[in-house]
């Protein structure tokens, strides 16, 4: 199994690799330009920025500060930057390397624990051929993301739950959703630690079990805690510092909308006059990708909430990930970045599987497996697509 998904991820680098040294040097760039350059764009400097000079805000939010980049990826690229003759692009490179391959590996095994060997292999498929896997080539911190978020749910299938809840710590820095996960994961450990503290009849209170897992909960989000208490410390309230600086340096990205228009799902509705208004290659366009990216996760993440509650921890926990991202990403005319966050949703892949073990049982093998050809197929053009536009430097599709 380990050697096959390696092999898969080797597969994948190599064909990124062709694709970005096509994109870089159909942009007309020549042998003085390095090619990881092609992978090292847009979020990429902000990150660097922090891991070689830390956090800096001069007080103008619309300077486009980086202290709205979360610190656990630039963090690693530091600490691994410190040895001998590595550099933080290097670092960052190489981190992304081992987090991918990682990361593949465990979300297979949290997949097949819960749901079975299908959905398992159905993630590694969709984890290299989504959309939005370009990101897990680029220097950015998608990669990393993804290998804490399948460790942080392999750890707690394993019930090393301290290690689990240092593990879910570390990722509530990493990016603004997956504190969604992280505050599920929370709850789970205050549930255990209330029937600790109140068992069934017939069993003693075990207090000292109690408190370590209240513990627990606290370090599943002691990340995110410890990011916003650092930004309160040097520049005030962090949860209005941060949406007035994201609204000001990257006000087309990120415009407020209410709660009634968010409640009424209008965002889905705005968008979907233009889906019918381009031209025929409309599925290549980037605002159609994070719709159609959005649409999906959304829906796989509700549907898995509904279908497979019983993992509570999972569904519900992905669930408040995908409601993050539509509330703060559907301001956007271009519904910024909604594909890269959707590789990140494994529900995603659950419900693909399942749909496809759906038609397969009542259509039969051969038109269920020409239409999951067919979707692999047109999935990997347009990852192929996204991939060679952010090598090119097509701003909207980082």
């Amino acid at each position: 199994m380990a050697a096959a998904i390696l092999a898969a991820m080797l597969f994948a680098r190599l064909v990124a690799a062709v694709i970005v040294l096509s994109a870089w040097r159909g942009g007309g760039y020549d042998d003085s330009y390095p090619l990881w350059m092609g992978l090292f764009r847009f979020d990429a400097s902000a990150y660097l920025s922090i891991a070689q000079d830390g956090y800096a805000y001069q007080g103008d939010a619309y300077s486009t500060p980086n202290i709205v980049f979360f610190p656990l990826y630039p963090l690693l690229v530091r600490l691994v930057a410190m040895l001998p003759g590595v550099g933080p692009v290097a670092a960052g490179f190489a981190i992304n390397g081992l987090a991918l391959a990682g990361g593949i590996w465990l979300c297979h095994t949290v997949m097949r624990r819960y749901f079975g060997e299908g959905a398992a292999w159905f993630t590694v498929a969709g984890l290299l051929l989504a959309p939005g896997a370009f990101a897990l080539h680029a220097w950015y911190s998608e990669s990393v993301t993804l290998f804490f978020i399948g460790l942080s749910f392999h750890l707690l299938q394993r019930q090393r739950y301290l290690a689990q809840a240092l593990a879910a710590g570390a990722l509530s820095a990493a990016r603004v959703p997956v504190v969604a996960i992280c505050g599920l994961f929370a709850l789970h450990y205050l549930w255990l630690a209330w029937l600790a503290w109140r068992p069934r009849q017939g069993s003693a209170p075990n207090g000292r079990r109690a408190l370590f897992l209240l513990c627990c909960a606290v370090l599943t989000c002691s990340g995110f805690m410890l990011y916003m208490l650092y930004l309160w410390i040097n520049w005030g309230n962090p949860f209005k510092l941060l949406p007035t600086i994201q609204s000001s340096s990257w006000g087309n990205f990120h415009k407020p909308v209410s709660i009634v228009s968010l409640l009424t799902l209008q965002p889905f509705f705005r968008y979907l006059p233009g889906l019918f208004q381009r031209d025929a290659f409309v599925l290549l366009d980037i605002r159609t990708i994070n719709y159609l990216s959005l649409l999906l996760m959304c829906a796989a993440c509700a549907y898995t909430a509904i279908r497979h509650y019983r993992q509570w921890v999972f569904s519900f926990g992905f669930l408040g990930y995908a409601l993050v991202i539509y509330m703060t990403n559907t301001g956007s005319d271009y519904l910024i970045s909604t594909h890269r966050f959707a590789l990140l949703a494994l529900p995603v892949y659950l419900m693909l599987y399942d749909g496809w073990h759906w038609l397969r049982r009542r259509a039969g093998g051969k038109l269920a497996n020409a239409v999951l050809l067919a979707g692999a197929l047109l999935s990997l053009i347009v990852m192929t697509i996204c991939l060679a536009a952010f090598a090119a430097g097509e701003w909207y599709f980082f």
